[in-house]
């Protein structure tokens, strides 16, 4: 599972990982490509590489946030990619205040 950080979430993005090992995914390599983190997407998009729109379901579903998608952007060598919106790391704050 490939995840990208795009708006620089460095305490949220670490609370993600850890929620998606507590679900059982644990194969999760951190995209750190400096381009990633200057798109600030509003909304986190679970992309499904390999077309398996379940898959990206699953994953919105454990996150309880995010919306699932097929599409090219992302880790092309993985067959989900999360790439970190807004709405997650707001999600965060509000649920540790």
């Amino acid at each position: 599972m490939g995840l990208q950080d795009t708006g620089y979430y460095p305490d949220a993005t670490r609370r993600l990982i850890a929620k998606l090992k507590k679900a059982g995914y644990q194969n999760i390599r951190l995209d750190k490509d400096p381009k990633i983190l200057k798109e600030n997407l509003e909304t986190t998009q679970v992309v499904a590489q390999q077309g398996e729109l379940l898959t990206s379901q699953n994953v919105v579903d454990s996150l309880g946030v995010g919306k699932a998608e097929i599409s090219t952007a992302g880790n092309l060598y993985s067959d989900v990619t999360i790439r970190v919106g807004r709405d997650w790391s707001g999600f965060e704050k509000n649920k540790h205040q």
